[in-house]
C-alpha cells in the first residue's frame, strides 16, 4: 500500500511538472510571438516613415527646382526691362522739346506748348496699351521729310527729324514727352464729410 501510494504521487509529480513545463512554454511561446508581431509593426512603421521621408525629399527636390526656373525666369524678365529702360534713359536726345519746335518754321507756334525736358530717368512708356491716350486730336505738316506735330490728350509731341540741317543719315526721330503732376483722389470719407458740411450749411440757413 505505501509503494502503491509513493508511485501515485510519483506519477501527480510528474504530471504537475510537466503540466509547468508546457505551460512555460506556451507562455514563452506566446510572448515570443507578441514579441515579433511588434517587430513586424515597428518595421512596417519605420518603412513608411522612410516612404514618407523619400517622397517629401522628391517633392522638396521638385518645388527647389521649380523655384529656381521661376527665379531664373524673373531675373531675366528684370534684366530685359532694365536693358529697355536703359535704352530708352540713353535716348534722351530723341525727346523734343520747345528748342525742337523753334528750328523747323511750321513747327515754331507749338513751341511755348513743349514740356522742358525733365532731368528724371524715363519710366513708363504711356500709350502701349491705351493707345486711345496717343489718338491725334490736331496735326502740323510740313514738307517732305521734315517732321510734324500732333496734339492728343496728353500734349504736343513733335515726330521725324531732330535736326533740319542733318542729312538723312544723321537724322533721329522722337518719342512723346509730356510733364504730369500727381492729382489726389479723395476717399469716399472725404465726400462724404465735404456732403454733410454742405447739407449742414443748408439747414443753418
Amino acid at each position: 500500500m505505501v509503494s502503491e501510494s509513493s508511485d501515485a504521487e510519483f506519477q501527480s509529480w510528474i504530471s504537475f511538472k510537466v503540466s509547468s513545463k508546457k505551460a512555460e512554454a506556451e507562455a514563452e511561446l506566446a510572448a515570443k510571438v507578441e514579441q515579433a508581431k511588434a517587430m513586424q509593426e515597428i518595421h512596417e512603421q519605420q518603412a513608411k516613415l522612410r516612404q514618407m521621408e523619400n517622397d517629401w525629399k522628391l517633392r522638396e527636390a521638385k518645388m527647389l527646382t521649380e523655384i529656381k526656373e521661376k527665379e531664373a525666369v524673373m531675373c531675366l524678365r528684370i534684366e530685359e526691362e532694365r536693358t529697355k529702360l536703359e535704352q530708352l534713359n540713353a535716348a534722351k536726345s530723341y525727346i523734343p522739346t520747345k528748342k525742337t519746335a523753334l528750328q523747323w518754321p511750321h513747327l515754331k507756334r507749338i513751341a511755348h506748348e513743349m514740356p522742358p525736358l525733365q532731368s528724371c530717368d524715363i519710366g513708363m512708356l504711356i500709350g502701349y496699351d491705351c493707345p486711345s491716350a496717343l489718338a491725334p486730336l490736331e496735326v502740323i505738316t510740313g514738307g517732305d521729310d521734315e517732321p510734324f506735330a500732333q496734339k492728343t490728350n496728353i500734349g504736343w509731341s513733335i515726330i521725324g527729324l531732330c535736326n533740319p540741317h542733318l542729312d538723312r543719315q544723321g537724322n533721329q526721330s522722337f518719342v512723346h514727352q509730356l510733364s504730369v503732376k500727381e492729382v489726389l483722389v479723395p476717399s469716399a470719407n472725404d465726400v462724404l464729410k465735404v456732403l454733410e458740411s454742405d447739407f449742414n450749411e443748408i439747414e443753418a440757413s
